[in-house]
């Protein structure tokens, strides 16, 4: 068989199977224990968008995956999201073992260029994901050595002064984050405490109450909370 006629063939397969091949890859990374509460869109993030990449890299029998910052965004995002290294690693291999198996169930056809392109598409998608986990922890180590110095040093402020500084460490040292808000509970109410990116929406009357809104649920729940649009989410009453 041609190469032309081979590489197609893959193609056609990875074209065809789009939809299916999503689904089982979500399901699949549902069942890590970082997933467990992920809502569908959370779930999914940049998964379709990595996937098409992939079809991409084999209809032009080259790695594009190095010429774009999916996987450094998406390892962002799971890192947000309480993923370990491993299970990031673990998603992709999920991923790999999917087509693999469909391809073998399907009597895929395709060359080796082909199968080649695909496999070193996935290698490079690991090692720039894994590269930019490495990365934020990094930076969060040396986060955290700047707020210890902080605390510790002589004639330190007081709480609201500390927490406006660990704010700014956090933003500093957290490429994900361009804004971040502390708030104290006084009775059934939260004030904010300290504020950095987001001092336009942290005016003197914004005090929701406990269970009210965004950090009002997380206040109640005194569990994490993750949304990908507060002002969207019907489960919140108050936006923030």
């Amino acid at each position: 068989m041609a190469d032309g006629e081979s590489e197609r063939t893959l193609l056609d397969f990875l074209q065809q199977n789009r939809d299916r091949v999503l689904d089982k890859w979500a399901s699949a990374v549902r069942t890590l224990p970082a997933a467990h509460t992920l809502d569908e869109e959370g779930l999914r993030d940049h998964l379709p968008a990595l996937y098409d990449r992939l079809i991409e890299s084999v209809a032009q029998r080259r790695n594009l995956t190095p010429l774009v910052q999916l996987p450094e965004v998406h390892a962002r995002t799971r890192v947000d999201q309480g993923f370990s290294l491993g299970e990031i690693a673990q998603e992709y291999k999920m991923l790999r073992g999917i087509l693999f198996r469909m391809m073998d169930r399907q009597r895929t056809q395709g060359d080796w260029g082909a199968l080649f392109v695909l496999n070193e598409s996935i290698d490079d998608t690991v090692i720039l994901a894994l590269g930019k986990y490495h990365d934020i922890r990094s930076r969060t180590l040396v986060a955290l050595d700047r707020i210890s110095n902080e605390a510790l040093a002589p004639g330190a402020e007081d709480v609201r002064g500390f927490l406006q500084k660990y704010l700014q460490v956090v933003l500093d040292m957290t490429g994900a984050a361009d804004s971040a808000v502390v708030f104290l509970r006084e009775w059934d109410r939260l004030v904010v405490a300290a504020a950095a990116g987001v001092e336009h929406a942290c005016q003197a009357d914004f005090s929701p109450r406990v269970g009210e809104g965004l950090v009002g649920r997380v206040a109640a729940d005194r569990e994490p909370r993750y949304t990908t649009c507060a002002a969207s989410d019907q489960a919140l009453e108050l936006r923030i």
